[in-house]
Formats: C-alpha cells, structure tokens, sequence
C-alpha cells in the first residue's frame, strides 16, 4: 500500500459534511443492550456465527434446527433481522456453518452439505442470491469442523478434518476457478478436531486444533509455502482444549483462546511471540467454566473474550472479557445475558462496540445478538471532537479538529481486520490522508488525545 501522506490543509473549499459518529472508548455508561427482537431466528439456532461488513452490518449465520437443520443467513437492517436471500441458504441440512464477509462486503458460508455427500460447500450472496464458490461438495470426503478466512489479497481460505475415521487436517483456497489443497492434503498426524483458520497480515494461513496425537491439547501449525509446519510445542495446553478459537492481533501475533481443561474448564488466552506460547494473564481466568469462548480483538488491539460462563447460581450466562495490559476485566457486568446462553461468538464492529450472539436459553435456543453500548436516552455521539470529510472518499480525505484546540493529537490508521497501516502525531487542527491507491474498503481512524480515545471510519470507495 502506497505510504499514506499527512499534510496540513489550512485553506479548504467548502464540503458537505457526511454525518459522523464518533464513540468515546470504554464510558462507565455503557451497558449491555439487546440488537432487534430476542429469539430472532425462526427456530432453535446452533453453530452460531457473527461477522460485521464493512460497512458495519451486523450478520449471523446459524443452523436452523427446526427448519431441517438448514444453514441462515440473516443481518440486522437497523430496525429488524431480515433474511439474507431466501430463508434457508443450503438445500438440506448444513452443518458447522461458518460465516465471513469477503472484501466487497459479500458474505460466504461454509458448511458440511448432507445433500453433497456430507462433503464441503462455501457459498457467496451475491446482492440477489446465493451462489456456489466453485462446485458444491468440493472436499475428497467427508467432513468435520469447518472454518473459513480470507487473505488479505482477499483470497478465500476453508479448514476441515476429513474422513470420519482419520479427521485429518485438510486446508483449501479458491483460485478463482476451483478449490485447491494448499501443502500436504490430511497434513496432520492424528485426529484433528474443533479446527480454527486464520490468515496472518503477510497471508500465511494458519490452524488451530485439537490435537488427537496430543491426548487433545492444542497445536497450531503454519504453512510456510512448502509445507504445513509446527508453530512452537505441539499439544501447547496444559490439558484439553475445548472450544478453540484462533485470531491474529493488530500487531500480527498469533493469539489462541480455549476452554482450558488443565485449569478446571476455566477461559485461557496464550499468544505467540515468536519463539513460545505464553499466557497473557492468569492462565484459567474467568471465574467460572467457560464453555464456547470466542477470540476477538479490540479496535486498540486489546484481547477480548466471550463465552457461557458458569455463573455463582450455577446458570451459563454471557460474560465478556478483556485483556487490559495488566489483567482481564469484565466489559460491562458478568453474566449479563438474561438467561442461559449455548453456542455464543463475539465480534466488534467498526465503529468498535462489542457485539455477542448465542443460543438463547430464555427464547426456546433461538438466536439472540447484544451489543456493547450506551443506554437509550444517553447522547452516546460526540460531535465535537473532529470531523472527516469527504466520507466516502475516492482520494484525498480531511480529518478537521476545529473544535478540539491545538493539543497534541496522535492519530492510527487501522484497517478493518484491526491492522495498524500508519500512526502519527500532530498538534495542527487539520490533517489530510491520501487514499488514493489504497484498496476500497472501510479504515479505521483512532485518535488519542486529553487522555481520551476517539474512534471513527471513513469509507474508501471505488474510483
């Protein structure tokens, strides 16, 4: 990417203002809210998923299992959760869907396909329908634990185990045209299950897993462009590992998160610096037993987590947690979901509010999604602390302190993945960024200054 140059504008012509909402980090009034209707999907939901466009879109994909165990896709309009498509993205049952937003902001799922030989299938929304990627069915056999990422060139990437004796690892991309293995087809030892895929910032694909070949711990193995390598000691946990979940921070680093049966089923977070898995914090921190935990990362780069946490009255309730730099807190209350929560995963928007959806105990396990945000009635938008213009912008687009005096101002450009493109400071009252050749998409402006984070984006489009 074209190095993004900041310049002083002090002369400008007059410009519309698009609206800006601009969200203060962290406020002591935030709390816990629901997005839409409780219980939003038609019948009971499992193998929940939530991912954001980048336009900030909240979307869920679940399997219906009222309606013929059938994947759904659906996205909250602003008002209601409204079908993505036709009610029902597979034909028959689908299971383990997984769910992505692709860099033009179409959603792909992937899922076992019972009316493919229980074999692999990804589909893509284009804007009217859902279309195969490639050919319905494209794994060798059988399927187990699905997971599917995206390059940062925009390349999709899916994870399975295949066979149901073997349940080896087996990593595909799309090449445009058909799926093709990416190493060693079944590069795995042993039994590999619960697998989690992602793609580092320089596009190698990386897997977590339960490791069958280490009494189930957890392993993390990279592709190098050859072959399929360890990273650091396999079987990594101290015991079992539940609930895998896998992401890249904004500086990079793998971070793995799992339900840690070597501390009591309690939450564990561990990354890799390059040489070993070390913990960050106490390993086993929260509280409770922590079923489902979901790895996400703030738009600061912070480690979040969530999951069904086994409460003091021995009910599974949501909690979200975080990373501080110190110790892992609470975001907001414990427990906070109203009753017992099953499958949960967590995401953070654009904007950087926290986001869960999960099986809702308390709606017959149908889908429920909570965000992370100021009460009704509190003015939550602060407006003057800068303004950017032209939003969207096709080049040349201006971040305007008017309002916020001559204080040092130091200022991050993040895409939406949360990786950090540029930083830099300045005291003046106007700054351009030129975002010419950059890739159309949403980036992320943050802005520290008078010990106070400010969040917003600005959308690059099309020439």
């Amino acid at each position: 990417m074209k190095r993004i140059l900041a310049a002083v504008f002090f002369l400008l012509p007059l410009i519309i203002y698009a609206q800006q909402e601009w969200l203060k980090s962290a406020p002591s009034e935030c709390k816990w809210q629901q997005v839409g209707s409780t219980g939003f999907s038609p019948g009971k939901a499992e193998n929940i998923s939530l991912a954001f466009s980048p336009t900030g879109e909240p979307f869920v994909a679940f399997q219906d299992v009222w309606r013929s165990e059938k994947a759904f896709v659906m996205k909250f309009d602003g008002t209601n959760w409204v079908n993505v498509g036709t009610e029902g993205v597979s034909k028959g049952r689908a299971d383990y869907p997984a769910l992505a937003i692709g860099p033009e902001g179409e959603p792909f799922l992937a899922y076992k396909d019972y009316t493919n030989s229980y074999k692999a299938t990804v589909m893509r929304f284009d804007g009217i329908s859902w279309i195969p990627v490639g050919y319905t069915g494209f794994s060798a056999k059988e399927i187990y634990s699905m997971s599917i990422a995206f390059s940062p060139s925009g390349q999709p990437y899916v994870a399975y185990a295949q066979d149901y004796y073997d349940k080896k690892a087996v990593v595909m991309k799309f090449d445009g045209m058909k799926w093709d293995s990416v190493g060693l087809t079944e590069f795995t030892t042993s039994n590999a299950d619960l697998l989690a895929l992602a793609i580092s910032p320089a596009g190698q694909p990386y897997v977590a897993f339960q490791d069958g070949a280490k009494s189930r711990k957890a392993t993390v193995m990279k592709f190098n462009g050859a072959r399929w390598d360890s990273v650091g000691i396999t079987g990594l946990s101290k015991g079992i590992a539940d609930c895998i979940s896998f992401a890249f921070s904004p500086d990079g680093e793998p971070y793995l998160a799992y339900q840690d049966w070597g501390n009591s089923g309690k939450a564990t977070v561990r990354k890799f610096d390059g040489n070993n898995w070390e913990s960050i914090g106490k390993e086993g921190f929260s509280e409770g037993v922590a079923w489902f935990t979901s790895l996400t990362f703030s738009i600061s780069g912070e480690p979040c987590v969530g999951f069904s946490d086994r409460g003091n009255d021995d009910s599974f309730k949501a909690t979200v947690m975080k990373f501080d730099g110190n110790s892992w807190v609470t975001i907001g209350t414990r427990c906070f979901s109203s009753g017992e929560v099953g499958d949960i995963s967590l995401a953070i928007s654009p904007s950087g509010k926290p986001y869960v959806a999960y099986e809702d105990g308390d709606d017959y396990w149908a889908a429920t999604a909570m965000k992370f945000d100021y009460p009704a009635g509190i003015n939550n938008l602060q407006h003057s602390a800068f303004t950017i213009y032209p939003n969207p912008a096709s080049a040349m687009t201006v971040i305007d302190f008017s309002n916020a005096g001559h204080d040092q101002k130091f200022i991050e450009l993040l895409d939406v993945r949360g990786v950090k493109l540029l930083e830099f400071q300045i005291n003046e009252n106007k700054v351009s960024l030129d975002l010419e050749k950059s890739p159309p998409g949403v980036y992320v402006i943050k802005v520290r200054m008078n010990d106070s984070v400010w969040v917003g984006k600005v959308l690059k489009k099309n020439d």
